[in-house]
């Protein structure tokens, strides 16, 4: 019996936010969940260059043939215009500016080999903007 590749996941922040999220998504998910979600921390003052190849190099060992949903701490920054540069180049992936718990832990929990890469980003985002999202009637 044939598995079906699933859809990867890489986080992107600057410092050790992702590595932070990730064990925090660990704990509330457990370890299974977790599987095929990897994070790509990036220093103060790392090289474009450094960066581009890291990316590159995770971005290939992640992808088991479904592609790879990142999602990057902050939308026009270095390390995620490296990613869409990447993109660019013709990977099979969808980036996200932004990243917040709840995202993840929809993307933990979810079948990512029943969704394409697209799917997931769609619902990723959906999900981030409705954790934050303010009820009617509240202080704003």
């Amino acid at each position: 019996m044939t598995v079906a590749p699933q859809v990867a996941v890489l986080i992107v922040t600057h410092g050790d936010a992702a590595a932070a999220m990730r064990a925090a998504l660990e704990t509330l998910v457990g370890p299974t969940s977790v599987r095929g979600i990897a994070v790509l921390t990036v220093a103060p003052r790392e090289p474009r260059a450094s960066l581009l190849e890291r990316a590159s190099e995770a971005l290939a060992r992640l992808d088991q043939g479904a592609g790879v949903l990142v999602v990057c701490d902050l939308f026009g920054a270095t390390p995620m215009n490296c990613v869409m540069e990447l993109k660019r180049d013709g990977r099979r992936l969808e980036v996200l500016g932004g990243v917040n718990l709840p995202m993840l832990v929809k993307l933990a929990t979810v079948d990512r080999t029943a969704a394409t890469v697209a799917e997931l980003a769609r619902l990723a985002a959906e999900t981030a903007i409705r954790s934050i999202r303010l009820g009617e009637g509240e202080a704003t």
